[in-house]
């Protein structure tokens, strides 16, 4: 049986949890195991209630739930109308006590015979990956999660719902599954003929398009790649940087001077160590100097000094981390565009192939 046709037991078995000892489940709890067991038509453009109202009828067909029989108990301003409350049936379920304990399991699920208690959603996962497994022994190809995933349970997102579950994680892993999750990409430039594997992510998109267009006017660029971290999105898709080059291992990091602007590398970098992965992010320090360079000559802050010490300065010179310290307690900022194409050259020029 496939998981599409067994989500309704799986809505029956939430309504159960919700309920507690109860048979009297209210409106707003049926509600809540309808969003859990079927999020996707419950975040949909489209009313719910139609489908919601279904699967009451068809539980109550199969003598599961029962709906009131008088008027005053449906709610007259859905469309459809839906019951103010429904009656659990308990003593009407006629599934085995443990089925799961008496079930031929192919070797690599022998555990699931031990578990103490099984859902009749948790069971139906259990026998479609002993289907699996019984017809993929050998000579299986490695896949992404989510063709896996709808292989297995003809659904997309059910192994990404499972692997984090206790069963799960203490029996089974993606690589007993040959499989693996994939990350969102995102978007960047490479660039052929670079002199070292120098590598640097520019938060907004136009410094994005001036720093592409400088690397590239040189006859061996700079660097041999260049992110577009997209704002905060790179938190989402950095995860993806062994698919653009498994041999980077350092990343410099240029964007806009702001507390959130700090923060995104800083977080980016923890994202990293969380995943075991090996590269690093540096904040490009000369971008971000000649950044505060640009209006630290007209705006020179003499004779004030910042209350406040951050961490994520440290990297920058004293003079320089003052500076935008008592920016940041004006609630001033710099936009990163403020380096512009030309100024970007000038550093290209002076600086970076003078020290490489």
């Amino acid at each position: 049986m496939r998981i599409i046709e067994n989500r309704i037991l799986e809505f029956l078995d939430k309504l159960h949890e919700l309920s507690g000892n109860k048979v009297i489940v209210p409106k707003e709890k049926v509600i809540i195991a309808f969003e859990r067991v079927y999020s996707e038509l419950y975040y949909s453009d489209e009313n719910y209630f139609p489908q919601l109202l279904d699967i009451l009828n068809n539980l109550e067909k199969s003598s599961m739930i029962e709906l009131p029989k008088t008027e005053e108990n449906w709610d007259h301003n859905t469309l459809p109308q839906l019951p103010y409350w429904i009656k659990v049936k308990r003593s009407k379920r006629k599934s085995p006590p443990t089925p799961w304990k008496e079930f031929p399991w192919r070797k690599e699920l022998l555990w699931a015979s031990k578990l103490k208690n099984v859902r009749i959603m948790t069971f139906e996962i259990l026998k479609n990956l002993n289907e699996y497994f019984k017809n993929h022994e050998k000579d299986d190809i490695q896949m992404p999660i989510k063709e896996r995933s709808i292989q297995i349970f003809g659904e997309e997102k059910v192994l990404d719902r499972i692997v984090q579950r206790k069963w799960f994680k203490e029996n089974l892993s993606l690589e007993i599954l040959n499989c693996y999750k994939t990350h969102e990409p995102f978007p960047s430039k490479t660039f052929l003929g670079a002199k070292k594997d120098k590598v640097i992510i520019i938060e907004n998109r136009d410094t994005f398009d001036s720093f592409c267009k400088v690397n590239a006017s040189f006859e061996s660029p700079y660097y041999k790649h260049i992110i577009y971290g997209s704002g905060e999105r790179i938190k989402d898709t950095i995860l993806w940087i062994n698919n653009l080059d498994p041999k980077i291992k350092l990343i410099e990091y240029f964007g806009d001077i702001d507390i959130n602007g700090f923060a995104i590398p800083a977080k980016v970098n923890e994202i990293l160590k969380e995943n075991q992965s090996s590269v690093v992010i540096e904040m490009a320090t000369c971008f971000y100097t000649a950044l505060v360079s640009l209006i630290k000559e007209k705006n020179p802050q003499i004779g004030l000094n910042p209350t406040k010490n951050y961490e994520f300065l440290t990297f920058l010179p004293e003079e320089y981390s003052k500076f935008i310290r008592i920016l940041f307690e004006k609630n001033e900022r710099i936009a990163q565009e403020l380096l512009n194409i030309t100024e970007i050259i000038k550093i290209f020029e002076n600086q970076l192939f003078k020290i490489s």
